[in-house]
């Protein structure tokens, strides 16, 4: 498992309102999730031993949690998207090697699957869809519109380009990382069907976008960059390989990944721009 940290940056605030959306870490089999102030939840979805969970996000009303199920002993099968009901109500402190968390019951899954070996989604603004990119028989990586109530998949961009890791932005707009545009993020505007590339420098590929409504967060070449939905981006680091930024559920700061000590695995941090702090215990996640 790779060594790393999550840290948290004080971002460029852009014009708008900021969007409750939850830092989720990354685990083999448990929902995690941690904010700026050391607390965390784990939400108790029983994906079992032998499966990984994938790109969890909650729903815009924070009622109903979303991920993709990876059973870690099949090459050969396709991934399907869980949903679940959270269960804020009933939630419990549990305590691990005297660090406090918050266990989360969740219940009532519905499966989604079919064709399509799913890998990372995001939600709707009105809670009714998932976007997803998945894999198809043709080995080609695509993007979907998921209706939850239905189960319906419906394709939103297909052929032989790579894109993937989607997330829904301002005005009807999907971010993602694509192969079509030199490096630069695509956007595909789901009102004209458009695809075109996102504001930034050629040739910089951009990985793992996150939006809310102040604008997006994304990483390219190891650093962490900052953009408006009407500006060009802005690099909010230097050094050390980072990865995976996700905007704060208060729509300012931002975690991301990256390296730590060879020898400590998985710590997480948070920092501002002056000095880290850890948010995460000292326990390993798996």
């Amino acid at each position: 498992m790779r060594n790393t940290l999550l840290t948290i940056l004080a971002a460029l605030t852009f014009a708008g309102a900021s969007q409750a959306k939850p830092v989720f870490v990354q685990n083999n089999t448990g929902v995690y999730a941690i904010n700026e102030n050391k607390e965390m939840d784990f939400f108790e979805c029983d994906s079992g031993y032998n499966y990984n969970v994938l790109s969890p996000v909650l729903s815009p009303d924070q009622e109903r949690l979303a991920f993709v199920h990876s059973d870690r002993n099949r090459f050969d099968s396709n991934n399907p998207i869980y949903i679940v009901d959270v269960d804020w109500e009933n939630s419990e402190v549990t305590e691990y090697n005297g660090f406090e968390y918050n266990t989360i019951p969740c219940s009532n899954r519905r499966t989604i699957e079919g064709d399509i070996d799913f890998r990372n989604l995001d939600w709707g603004p009105e809670g009714n869809s998932l976007v997803v990119d998945g894999i198809d028989q043709n080995r080609n990586r695509n993007l979907y519109l998921v209706d939850v109530v239905s189960g319906r998949v419906n394709p939103l961009l297909t052929g032989e380009n790579v894109d993937s890791d989607p997330s829904w932005g301002a005005n009807n707009r999907i971010y993602f990382k694509t192969n079509r545009f030199s490096g630069q993020l695509g956007i595909l505007d789901l009102d004209t069907g458009k695809v075109t590339a996102a504001v930034g420098e050629r040739g910089i590929i951009c990985e793992s976008p996150d939006c809310c409504e102040n604008g997006i967060v994304f990483s390219a070449e190891g650093d962490i960059y900052q953009m408006g939905y009407t500006k060009g981006p802005v690099k909010l680091t230097e050094g050390d390989e980072k990865w995976n930024p996700q905007w704060g559920d208060d729509g300012f700061h931002i975690f991301y990944e990256g390296k730590y000590y060879d020898n400590v695995d998985e710590v997480f941090v948070v920092t501002s721009r002056s000095a880290p702090l850890r948010v995460t215990p000292f326990w390993d996640i798996e």
